[in-house]
């Protein structure tokens, strides 16, 4: 029996994440919606969502709610992506956290942009529409993105007042920057010239869509083909193959109902795990974890890993099989009970763990414990100070190596 010590458990968590994730855009959901109402319109895109989002938005809030003349829609044009959305809905509410109306819904015409003075424009002025807050919803699955959006008020029907107001959006995606790109930065990003598309890379599934843990879950096969137990593998990808071509029909039905994208999404999921654990590296049959709960107290640089700011519950625990189909959890400590010094015949059941290590030889566990007994911060006793102990990996032969404030 093999046991991994606490850091290579954290490693080998993060890597089966890499492995079956995409990495995270480094720019926020509102830095990316900004560029939705910059007041720059060059045909692309303003804010792109995560591509082949599920029900995507885009949101401006206006600072307060006021009347409503129109609001125009600068479609994105390059790469033919025009006709993403061509059902586009815009929604209102008065104030944030107020619930969403919807006043408009497109009749499924493609509609264009600056290049081709071509914008949508929704006429409100008659329908006595009063917004705080314009949202703009493209139904189903869809890579959302937009040139610029305007909005006009009743009051002042010539002024654009959505220009520099704080925006959001659903999600952010591979294309997703703070603003809209600059022609310079677009250029050395994708090639070509100002409005070229020639370089641009294909879209990316968005991770929490059916098409997407498929495809990453494709890659991670292959990556791992020629490495991994073969027969589990090929079994694997087989089935992985099948869903593919389930989805693959579904789609070109047209919109992907809700119960068949989840059912798919729930069984790729499941082959992308089994696909992960397959990977040579993980050929050991125990995990060693902590559980604990968040400390009290000031955070700061290490008040974090105080005993005084330790809050009780948690234990040290076994995840036996944990890559196997039905891992087994042990509780290490349930039947131990400390063999010498000041918490002699005592359980540790009511305090709080730190920092499990195990020996080399796997035989032995070493882990901090506080009872968690202070009743303010910055206050040091053997009651609520973290203590070492030492245990046997079967958990027997429990220990108190250390004591003192």
């Amino acid at each position: 029996m093999r046991y991994c010590l606490r850091i290579a458990i954290q490693l080998v968590v993060f890597v089966i994440v890499a492995m079956i994730t995409t990495d995270a855009p480094a720019v926020s959901t509102a830095e990316d919606a900004a560029g939705g109402c910059d007041g720059i319109k060059n045909g692309r895109w303003g804010f792109h969502t995560a591509s082949k989002e599920r029900d995507p938005w885009w949101q401006v809030d206006l600072g307060k709610a006021v009347k409503l003349d129109r609001v125009m829609i600068f479609n994105r044009t390059d790469s033919n992506c025009a006709p993403r959305t061509s059902r586009i809905r815009i929604l209102v509410a008065d104030a944030a956290g107020a619930e969403f109306r919807q006043v408009y819904e497109h009749n499924g015409q493609t509609f264009y942009g600056v290049k081709e003075n071509g914008p949508l424009v929704v006429e409100l002025a008659d329908k006595q529409v009063t917004a705080g807050i314009v949202r703009l919803h493209v139904p189903g699955q869809c890579s959302f993105a937009l040139d610029e959006v305007e909005v006009y008020a009743a009051a002042d029907p010539k002024k654009n007042i959505a220009l520099g107001r704080p925006a959001d959006q659903k999600s952010v995606g591979p294309y997703s920057f703070p603003g809209t790109l600059a022609n310079a930065e677009y250029a050395g990003l994708y090639g070509g010239g100002s409005g070229s598309s020639a370089a641009v890379k294909p879209d990316v599934p968005s991770p929490d869509t059916a098409r997407g843990v498929i495809d990453r879950a494709k890659k991670l096969a292959g990556r791992l083909r020629g490495k991994a137990d073969s027969k589990q593998l090929v079994a694997a990808t087989a089935e992985l193959q099948r869903l593919d071509e389930r989805l693959t029909t579904a789609e070109a039905a047209g919109n992907v109902p809700d119960e068949v994208e989840n059912e798919i999404k729930s069984e790729a999921r499941l082959l992308a795990r089994r696909i992960a654990f397959s990977n040579p590296l993980l050929d050991f049959d125990k995990l060693l974890f902590i559980k604990r709960h968040e400390a009290g107290g000031p955070y700061h640089m290490c008040d974090q890993y105080y005993g005084c700011n330790a809050r009780p519950g948690g234990g040290l625990f076994v995840l036996a099989d944990p890559f196997g189909p039905r891992p087994e959890l042990i509780n290490l400590l349930e039947n131990s009970v400390v063999e010498n010094g000041r918490l002699k015949g005592q359980k540790l059941d009511s305090g709080s763990f730190l920092s499990p290590e195990v020996s080399y030889d796997g035989h032995t566990i070493l882990f901090a414990y506080s009872e968690c007994k202070a009743t303010k911060t910055y206050t040091w006793a053997p009651e609520y100070s973290y203590h070492i102990f030492k245990v046997n990996a079967d958990g027997s032969g429990l220990v108190q190596l250390t004591d003192g404030p």
